[in-house]
C-alpha cells in the first residue's frame, strides 16, 4: 500500500493522526497507554532476522 499514496500525503495523515491522538488523549502516559494497544510485535524465528511489528515506538530521553 506505500507505494499507492505519496510520500506528503502519507505525512499529511501521520500528522492529522498525531493531532487527534493528542486531542483525545492528554498526557504522555494516556498517549503512550493507547499506541501501545495497537502495537503488535512477532518474534522472529530465525537468528539474524528483525522481528516483525506493526510500527516501532520510539522514545525520547529523559534528560
Amino acid at each position: 500500500m506505500n507505494e499507492l499514496l505519496s510520500p506528503k500525503y502519507q505525512m499529511q495523515l501521520v500528522q492529522q493522526v498525531d493531532d487527534k491522538i493528542w486531542e483525545e488523549y492528554k498526557t504522555y502516559k494516556d498517549v503512550l497507554f493507547y499506541i501501545k494497544k495497537w502495537h503488535e510485535k512477532e518474534p522472529s524465528y530465525y537468528q539474524n532476522d528483525r522481528s516483525w511489528e506493526n510500527f516501532y515506538i520510539s522514545y525520547l530521553d529523559k534528560k
